[in-house]
Protein backbone atom coordinates (compact mmCIF):
# COMPACT_ATOMS: atom_id res chain seq x y z
CA UNK A 1 0.00 0.00 0.00
CA UNK A 2 1.40 3.39 -0.99
CA UNK A 3 1.51 5.95 1.78
CA UNK A 4 2.08 9.70 1.59
CA UNK A 5 4.35 10.84 4.41
CA UNK A 6 4.85 14.47 5.42
CA UNK A 7 8.49 14.85 6.51
CA UNK A 8 9.03 17.81 8.83
CA UNK A 9 12.65 18.86 8.45
CA UNK A 10 12.50 17.64 4.87
CA UNK A 11 15.94 18.95 3.91
CA UNK A 12 17.80 17.64 6.95
CA UNK A 13 20.43 14.93 6.84
CA UNK A 14 18.03 12.20 7.97
CA UNK A 15 15.32 13.28 5.53
CA UNK A 16 17.70 13.40 2.56
CA UNK A 17 18.64 9.79 3.25
CA UNK A 18 15.03 8.80 3.85
CA UNK A 19 13.31 10.27 0.77
CA UNK A 20 14.90 7.87 -1.77
CA UNK A 21 14.20 4.90 0.50
CA UNK A 22 10.52 5.83 0.79
CA UNK A 23 10.21 6.31 -2.97
CA UNK A 24 11.97 2.99 -3.62
CA UNK A 25 9.31 1.29 -1.49
CA UNK A 26 6.44 2.97 -3.36
CA UNK A 27 5.67 5.76 -0.88
CA UNK A 28 5.41 9.48 -1.51
CA UNK A 29 7.44 11.76 0.77
CA UNK A 30 6.38 15.37 1.15
CA UNK A 31 9.47 17.33 2.18
CA UNK A 32 8.47 20.27 4.34
CA UNK A 33 11.20 22.90 4.07
CA UNK A 34 11.60 26.59 4.87
CA UNK A 35 13.39 27.54 1.65
CA UNK A 36 12.41 27.27 -2.00
CA UNK A 37 16.14 26.83 -2.72
CA UNK A 38 15.90 23.15 -1.69
CA UNK A 39 13.12 22.26 -4.15
CA UNK A 40 15.16 20.98 -7.14
CA UNK A 41 17.43 18.71 -5.09
CA UNK A 42 14.53 17.20 -3.11
CA UNK A 43 12.30 16.72 -6.15
CA UNK A 44 15.22 14.93 -7.85
CA UNK A 45 15.09 12.49 -4.89
CA UNK A 46 11.40 11.88 -5.58
CA UNK A 47 9.96 14.05 -2.81
CA UNK A 48 7.15 16.51 -3.29
CA UNK A 49 8.10 19.85 -1.71
CA UNK A 50 6.00 22.21 0.39
CA UNK A 51 7.19 25.31 2.17
CA UNK A 52 6.83 25.47 5.95
CA UNK A 53 8.91 27.52 8.36
CA UNK A 54 8.79 25.48 11.55
CA UNK A 55 9.68 28.37 13.82
CA UNK A 56 7.23 30.92 12.40
CA UNK A 57 4.24 28.72 11.54
CA UNK A 58 1.16 27.86 13.55
CA UNK A 59 -0.36 24.42 14.10
CA UNK A 60 -2.91 25.44 11.45
CA UNK A 61 -0.07 26.01 8.97
CA UNK A 62 1.22 22.52 9.76
CA UNK A 63 -2.30 21.14 9.23
CA UNK A 64 -2.40 22.75 5.78
CA UNK A 65 1.10 21.49 4.91
CA UNK A 66 0.05 17.96 5.89
CA UNK A 67 -2.88 17.93 3.40
CA UNK A 68 -3.12 14.57 1.67
CA UNK A 69 -0.62 12.87 3.97
CA UNK A 70 -1.35 9.60 5.76
CA UNK A 71 1.47 9.97 8.29
CA UNK A 72 3.89 12.54 9.69
CA UNK A 73 7.58 11.99 10.31
CA UNK A 74 9.25 14.66 12.45
CA UNK A 75 12.96 14.68 11.63
CA UNK A 76 13.69 18.36 12.26
CA UNK A 77 16.33 19.60 14.64
CA UNK A 78 17.72 22.91 15.75
CA UNK A 79 21.15 22.04 14.43
CA UNK A 80 24.55 21.48 16.00
CA UNK A 81 25.53 25.15 16.19
CA UNK A 82 24.99 25.66 19.90
CA UNK A 83 21.95 27.91 19.56
CA UNK A 84 19.96 27.22 22.74
CA UNK A 85 16.91 29.15 21.49
CA UNK A 86 16.57 26.89 18.42
CA UNK A 87 16.51 23.82 20.67
CA UNK A 88 13.27 25.25 22.05
CA UNK A 89 11.78 26.72 18.85
CA UNK A 90 12.56 23.74 16.58
CA UNK A 91 13.15 20.62 18.68
CA UNK A 92 10.32 21.29 21.15
CA UNK A 93 7.87 23.85 19.78
CA UNK A 94 8.18 22.56 16.20
CA UNK A 95 7.36 19.08 17.42
CA UNK A 96 4.40 20.33 19.46
CA UNK A 97 3.00 22.25 16.47
CA UNK A 98 3.51 19.18 14.28
CA UNK A 99 1.61 16.99 16.73
CA UNK A 100 -1.29 19.47 16.87
CA UNK A 101 -1.21 19.96 13.10
CA UNK A 102 -1.44 16.19 12.61
CA UNK A 103 -4.42 16.07 14.96
CA UNK A 104 -6.13 18.90 13.06
CA UNK A 105 -5.45 17.13 9.76
CA UNK A 106 -6.92 13.86 11.06
CA UNK A 107 -3.57 12.07 10.74
CA UNK A 108 -3.12 9.51 13.48
CA UNK A 109 0.28 8.02 12.53
CA UNK A 110 3.26 10.03 13.81
CA UNK A 111 6.92 9.03 13.81
CA UNK A 112 9.45 11.16 15.63
CA UNK A 113 13.24 11.13 15.47
CA UNK A 114 14.46 11.99 18.96
CA UNK A 115 17.77 11.17 20.65
CA UNK A 116 19.17 8.39 22.79
CA UNK A 117 18.90 8.58 26.60
CA UNK A 118 16.75 11.72 26.77
CA UNK A 119 14.79 10.25 29.69
CA UNK A 120 17.98 9.97 31.74
CA UNK A 121 18.98 12.77 34.13
CA UNK A 122 21.24 15.37 32.53
CA UNK A 123 24.58 15.49 34.38
CA UNK A 124 25.31 18.70 36.29
CA UNK A 125 28.48 19.03 34.20
CA UNK A 126 26.53 19.15 30.90
CA UNK A 127 26.82 22.28 28.80
CA UNK A 128 23.78 24.57 28.69
CA UNK A 129 23.30 23.73 25.00
CA UNK A 130 23.29 19.98 25.66
CA UNK A 131 20.88 20.44 28.57
CA UNK A 132 18.51 22.48 26.36
CA UNK A 133 18.73 19.86 23.60
CA UNK A 134 17.97 16.93 25.92
CA UNK A 135 15.15 18.77 27.67
CA UNK A 136 13.55 19.76 24.35
CA UNK A 137 13.73 16.21 22.98
CA UNK A 138 12.48 14.71 26.26
CA UNK A 139 9.53 17.10 26.54
CA UNK A 140 8.55 16.61 22.89
CA UNK A 141 8.69 12.82 23.32
CA UNK A 142 6.45 13.07 26.39
CA UNK A 143 3.96 15.25 24.52
CA UNK A 144 3.82 12.76 21.66
CA UNK A 145 3.29 9.84 24.05
CA UNK A 146 0.40 11.77 25.64
CA UNK A 147 -1.08 12.96 22.33
CA UNK A 148 -3.46 10.09 21.62
CA UNK A 149 -1.80 9.62 18.21
CA UNK A 150 -0.39 6.29 17.01
CA UNK A 151 3.26 7.09 17.59
CA UNK A 152 6.74 5.70 17.18
CA UNK A 153 9.75 7.43 18.71
CA UNK A 154 13.14 6.62 17.22
CA UNK A 155 16.08 7.42 19.50
CA UNK A 156 19.31 7.14 17.55
CA UNK A 157 22.70 7.51 19.15
CA UNK A 158 25.37 9.63 17.54
CA UNK A 159 24.55 10.31 13.90
CA UNK A 160 27.39 10.24 11.40
CA UNK A 161 27.91 10.51 7.68
CA UNK A 162 29.70 7.13 7.68
CA UNK A 163 28.52 4.42 5.32
CA UNK A 164 25.63 2.41 6.82
CA UNK A 165 26.37 -1.00 8.27
CA UNK A 166 22.92 -2.48 7.68
CA UNK A 167 22.47 -3.34 11.34
CA UNK A 168 20.89 -1.72 14.36
CA UNK A 169 19.45 -2.50 17.75
CA UNK A 170 15.88 -1.95 18.85
CA UNK A 171 15.09 -1.60 22.50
Amino acid sequence: MSTTIAVVGGNGQIARLLHPLLVERGHTPIALVRSEAHRNRLEAMGAAVRLLDIEHSTPGDFNAAFAGAHAVLFAAGGGPDGNIERKRTVDLEGALKSIEGARQAGISRFVRVSAIDVDEPVPDSASPVWRAYVEAKRDADAALRDSGLDWTIIRPGRLTDDEGTGSGRAG
